[in-house]
């Protein structure tokens, strides 16, 4: 039996079924019936004896899935309508369209009403203190998005004379500041790793030493974060069309 592409649309806009063309039996198959465009272009059901469908291109088997999601985030796509069997749809590519752009993904795993892809687009902006690869403590936003791009961290001396290390966030700008002993920098106090510390109380940061550590020196200059990505989530109301690779059912 030779199968061919065919794509069906369903007159209420949503369905699953798989369609390929039987050359022994000279008709289009599908999961659960035969399906031939009617007078207003929409390919609907009918009995096996009705005529055969003529779109076919291409020799590897093909469905859709039409819905509308009614939630979901940047690896999920959420449709309580639906009632798919578990992983049935792994593999599989999604094309889901978010503010009027498209995006194709591979579909890693499903539920019954959950369809977990590839990640879109978003991402957390970050900066990096210290000495790259010695006293190195990367800073990253908890959320991901531009407005991260807008934060600058600067490390310099504690105002007093016996000061623990600490940091802060005012408006826009992080600010660590390294402990002193006798009015001078204490260096058991100011470790990258006591620096990340600090920095990891603030909610909207996470701090990690990725250097070999040391000692942090005070910043010449207010270091800028990079690298936040806007943010791409599905919504309600977000459309979805899942193109099968293989047949299901």
């Amino acid at each position: 039996m030779a199968e061919f592409n065919f794509e069906l649309n369903s007159a209420l806009g949503g369905f699953r079924t798989a369609a390929r063309y039987d050359t022994d039996a000279e008709k289009w198959l599908t999961d659960s019936a035969m399906w031939v465009k009617n007078t207003v272009g929409i390919y609907v059901p009918v009995s096996d004896t009705d005529p055969i469908p003529s779109k076919s291109i291409g020799v590897v088997t093909v469905a859709i899935d039409i819905g509308t999601a009614t939630g979901g985030s940047k690896t999920t796509i959420v449709d309580t309508t639906q009632n798919f069997e578990a992983n049935m749809l792994a593999g599989d590519i999604v094309r889901v369209n978010v503010g009027g752009i498209d995006y194709y993904r591979t579909v890693a795993s499903n539920t019954a009403d959950t369809i977990t892809i590839s990640t879109l687009p978003g991402a957390p902006a970050s900066a990096i203190l210290g000495n790259p690869g010695v006293e190195e403590v990367t800073v990253t936003c908890v959320t991901d998005g531009i407005g991260g791009n807008e934060y600058t961290a600067e490390i310099i001396e504690a105002p007093g004379t016996d000061d623990n290390l600490s940091a802060s966030l005012t408006g826009l700008v992080l600010t660590v500041y390294l402990g002193k002993t006798g009015g001078v920098l204490d260096n058991a106090k100011n470790t990258a790793t006591a620096v990340a510390e600090a920095i990891d109380q603030i909610p909207e940061f996470i701090a990690t030493m990725t250097g070999s550590g040391g000692v942090m020196p005070v910043t010449v200059e207010s270091v800028e974060f990079t690298g936040g990505v806007a943010v791409v989530t599905v919504t309600a109301g977000s459309k979805y069309e899942i193109k099968w690779n293989t047949v299901h059912g």
